[in-house]
C-alpha cells in the first residue's frame, strides 16, 4: 500500500492541542519507514509491540534494518545488518573479544562522519514538546532522514562504510 505522506504528517490543530503521547504508535514508524520498501526494495518481516515500546524489522537481500522505539527512554534505536545467508543475526548482548558482529548502529555510522548528527532521545531536544504527536512524527521523519543520508550505502548493500568500522 502506497502511503501519500502530504497527508500523513498533518494533523490539525485541535489534534495536535488535544493529543499528548508518550509513545510513537507502532503503525507511525512503518509508515514514515515505508520508503525502505518503496525505494529500496525492503520487506517488513516483524513488527512487535511491546509495553514500553516496538520493533521493526526490515529486510533487503543483503542488509536488514532493525528499528525500536522505547517509549520509557523516547528514543529510536537503529541498527544495520549485513545479512548472513539471507539472514538477520543479532548481535550478542556483550560481545566478547573476537565474537562476530553483523549489526550496528546507525549512530556509529554517522560518527564517523558527523557526530553532531547522532540520534539523542526526544527528551534531548525540547522536554516540554516531546509528547505531542506533531513532535513524535518530527523526530521519526528526522531519523528516517538520518538513516537515508547516512546508511543510503548500506541499505544499497555496499557494506564499505561498516568496513571501516569493523576496522577502527
Amino acid at each position: 500500500m502506497r502511503v501519500d505522506h502530504s497527508t500523513v504528517y498533518m494533523t490539525t490543530a485541535k489534534q495536535q492541542a488535544t493529543t499528548y503521547l508518550y509513545a510513537i504508535p507502532p503503525e507511525k514508524t512503518i509508515t514514515v519507514f515505508d520508503f525502505l520498501q518503496i525505494a529500496f526494495g525492503f520487506s517488513l518481516v516483524t513488527f512487535e509491540k511491546w509495553d514500553h515500546g516496538h520493533e521493526v524489522i526490515y529486510q533487503s537481500d543483503a542488509t536488514g534494518v532493525l528499528i525500536q522505539y522505547s517509549s520509557r527512554h523516547r528514543y529510536l534505536h537503529i541498527m544495520l545488518y549485513r545479512l548472513v545467508q539471507g539472514r538477520l543475526i543479532r548481535n550478542p548482548p556483550i560481545p566478547k573479544p573476537g565474537s562476530q558482529v553483523y549489526g550496528y548502529p546507525l549512530n556509529d555510522l554517522i560518527e564517523l562522519t558527523d557526530p553532531l548528527e547522532k540520534i539523542r532521545p526526544m527528551y534531548d531536544e525540547d522536554s516540554n514538546r516531546a509528547t505531542t504527536e506533531e513532535c513524535l512524527t518530527a523526530y521519526l521523519c528526522a531519523c528516517a532522514r538520518k538513516l537515508i543520508f547516512h546508511g543510503c550505502e548500506i541499505l544499497t548493500g555496499d557494506f564499505r562504510l561498516i568496513d571501516q568500522l569493523e576496522h577502527k
